[in-house]
């Protein structure tokens, strides 16, 4: 059977819900006051899994301290997973109940509801209850200690979040649900350069993002760079093809306020590490990268390799391999020039 939204999925969504004897539920996000009205009896819930990221609870798509006061007072275990997008339903028979809504007033409304899809699935197989039971093994349970924890630190985020929110609303023409994606967008990660080098990047275009001969990853991360930086056409020379990425990426911010760091320095000279935490600080990607994390994604590297291709007056890399021995230092980048304005 099949349950539509604004006919009959929370009527059968609660039907379901209250002839079992014990419930696991998963949903990114989630609205106390829906876990109500689906649950007669709270306490035959057993155990709820939330994606609760960080932007989730910041742009407030999903109940955070009252979600787990719920859970504490009925004695809900409940669980953390930041990478969970199913919507499911689980009984003490292993019925499950799934589709595409969120258990929110929008997912599974009557009112102002999405669009959405659920049925019941009698008969999962052992795997697919694996499935199920690795989410809950693989998350992070929410003790009273992980949640004073996780809600300081949102505290601390909220306060700067507040802010960059009351800049945002001084344009009006910027939807309030947009803020998520907006707020100092360039400043963010995905602003960077993907593809390993220009000249990389280069020979992907010209080979019409052939994946017999790149990997799938190469390729996305050639397309992404052919939005970033503004190249519209497939048909551009080699010269032109420079000439319109020299433009697109000495005119992105976030590489403009790398370069005025580096200028900044009494030497002229940034070492990867002091990069590293130049990014680590600057950035609004949201969780904050760590400097691990941007060392394993090779956002300082791909700077190395680009910046000097596409600025090499003013700017140069030196690769400070490591000897034999072990011995050798991090990579520098160097100022030697001077910047034209409006050069590009």
């Amino acid at each position: 059977m099949l349950f539509r939204s604004g006919d009959n999925l929370f009527e059968e969504t609660k039907v379901f819900c209250s002839k079992a004897e014990g419930l696991w539920m998963y949903s990114p996000f989630i609205r106390v006051n829906k876990l109500k009205d689906l649950l007669e009896k709270p306490q035959k819930c057993k155990a709820i899994v939330v994606r609760w990221q960080t932007m989730d609870i910041l742009v407030d798509v999903t109940d955070f301290e009252k979600l787990y006061e719920y859970c504490f007072v009925n004695g809900i275990k409940l669980y953390r997973n930041r990478n969970i997008h199913l919507k499911v339903i689980r009984n003490e028979n292993n019925r499950i109940c799934l589709g595409s809504a969120n258990f929110t007033n929008r997912g599974i409304g009557e009112k102002n509801y999405n669009l959405e899809f659920s049925g019941i699935f009698e008969n999962p197989s052992n795997d697919d209850l694996k499935y199920l039971d690795d989410i809950i093994g693989g998350s992070e349970e929410v003790t009273k200690e992980y949640f004073d924890l996780l809600k300081k630190d949102i505290d601390i985020k909220r306060e700067t979040f507040k802010k960059q929110k009351e800049e945002l609303e001084k344009f009006k023409a910027v939807p309030e649900k947009e803020i998520s994606v907006m707020i100092d967008s360039k400043y963010l990660l995905s602003t960077l350069p993907q593809s390993e080098s220009p000249e990389k990047f280069w020979e992907i275009y010209t080979s019409r993002y052939d994946d017999q001969k790149y990997e799938l990853e190469e390729i996305n991360c050639a397309k992404h760079d052919l939005r970033t930086y503004g190249i519209l056409s497939n048909q551009l020379t080699q010269e032109h093809f420079i000439n319109e990425l020299k433009k697109g990426f000495n005119g992105n911010l976030f590489i403009c306020a790398l370069k005025k760091e580096l200028q900044s320095q009494s030497n002229n000279i940034m070492g990867y590490t002091q990069i590293t935490e130049w990014i680590s600080k600057t950035t609004r990607s949201v969780p904050t990268p760590t400097r691990q994390d941007i060392k394993d994604k090779r956002w300082v590297n791909r700077i190395h390799n680009w910046l000097p291709v596409l600025d090499d007056r003013n700017y140069w890399s030196e690769k400070r391999h490591r000897s034999s021995g072990g011995r050798g230092g991090s990579d520098l980048l160097h100022y030697i020039g001077k910047d034209e304005e409006n050069e590009y």
